[in-house]
């Protein structure tokens, strides 16, 4: 369960619909994957949203423009795509629902779709990932 307090925007009325996009951008340091979650895309309805974390938050936006992969050499950060749809198979199935919950440093949301597919996105210890059951 969260709290009002532990959220950020509103979150997305997403049951129902089905999934035209699931992306999970890494966050990779010098080579070295620091988190496989650090922001993560969602499109349903034609639109793309965004979730992300800080300790005990979750955050929920509209993507705008449409989500890409990026990089800064110089600093040697990068943020590549992973597409949790494909390695799923989501593409075309319909939500069931997702589960939030926020704690004092950690928080997790759950997505449930009707092919028996779960998404857990997982953030604790200002570090995002995602697992597929």
């Amino acid at each position: 369960m969260v709290a009002a307090e532990q959220l950020n925007g509103e979150p997305p009325q997403l049951a129902g619909k089905a999934c035209e996009g699931f992306l999970c951008e890494s966050y990779v340091y010098e080579g070295r994957l620091e988190a496989s979650a650090n922001v993560t895309h969602l499109k349903f309805g034609g639109v793309w949203h965004r979730l992300y974390f800080e300790p005990g938050l979750i955050f929920w936006r509209v993507s705008r423009p449409d989500p890409t992969a990026w990089a800064v050499p110089t600093k040697g950060w990068a943020y590549p795509h992973t597409n949790v749809a494909e390695l799923a198979d989501l593409f075309g199935q319909v939500l069931e629902g997702y589960d939030m919950e926020a704690g004092d440093s950690n928080a997790r949301v759950t997505f449930r779709f009707q092919n028996g597919k779960q998404v857990v996105i997982q953030d604790g210890g200002d570090r995002s990932d995602f697992r597929i059951a």
